[in-house]
């Protein structure tokens, strides 16, 4: 019977200090983890930022600005003359004028009733 009470008891000091001391290993273990993950998400986070300032920088150059004025507004440089080339409408060689360039802006269901009825 003494032996029982023993071997029970031991057990039962043996299972608490084994909480007592295992439980903030574990927390330690976790939280650590947990660093890791967040780490990870701030190198992310700072490679996203200098994407985003990358792109900001080049928005400021005179290269994008003179593209998009280029491609966006149909800006040209003093001095400079636009060609359109079309089907059939100029004869070959011929600049375009200021009509032609109106006539070539059509609204997207004008091109798509030309596509399928004409």
């Amino acid at each position: 019977m003494r032996s029982r009470i023993k071997l029970i008891s031991s057990i039962i000091i043996t299972l608490s200090l084994t909480w007592w001391f295992g439980r903030p290993i574990f927390e330690n273990i976790r939280k650590v983890h947990r660093l890791e993950i967040l780490r990870a998400e701030i190198r992310q986070l700072e490679r996203q930022k200098r994407r985003i300032e990358d792109t900001i920088e080049y928005y400021k150059t005179d290269v994008f600005i003179e593209k998009e004025a280029r491609d966006r507004l149909n800006m040209v440089k003093p001095g400079e003359k636009i060609v359109i080339i079309t089907d059939n409408e100029t004869q070959s060689g011929e600049v375009a004028g200021e009509e032609d360039i109106q006539n070539i802006e059509i609204t997207n269901w004008e091109k798509w009733r030309r596509l399928f009825f004409e």
